[in-house]
């Protein structure tokens, strides 16, 4: 019964993880192993920015990064830089 509930609670984490991804999508992020840089997220691919002026030129806001956890950061796809 151990083995269920574990794998229960971790069936759940994952559901959460992945409906969390899916509502980052066109937000700027940051996580603490992304270091210094802040993020765009785009069909689960986690996009670092080139530039501030870049985030800026795009109508971000530093107020407006949504800080997330490593698993969540780890789980976005690393791609390209944006500018």
């Amino acid at each position: 019964m151990q083995t269920r509930r574990g794998h229960d609670i971790l069936h759940a984490y994952s559901n959460n993880m992945t409906s969390g991804i899916i509502h980052l999508d066109g937000h700027a992020i940051s996580a603490h192993s992304g270091g210094r840089s802040i993020f765009l997220v785009q069909n689960k691919t986690r996009r670092a920015f080139g530039s501030l002026d870049k985030f800026n030129e795009m109508g971000f806001d530093l107020k407006n990064v949504i800080h997330i956890s490593d698993d969540v950061f780890f789980a976005l796809t690393e791609g390209p830089a944006v500018g």
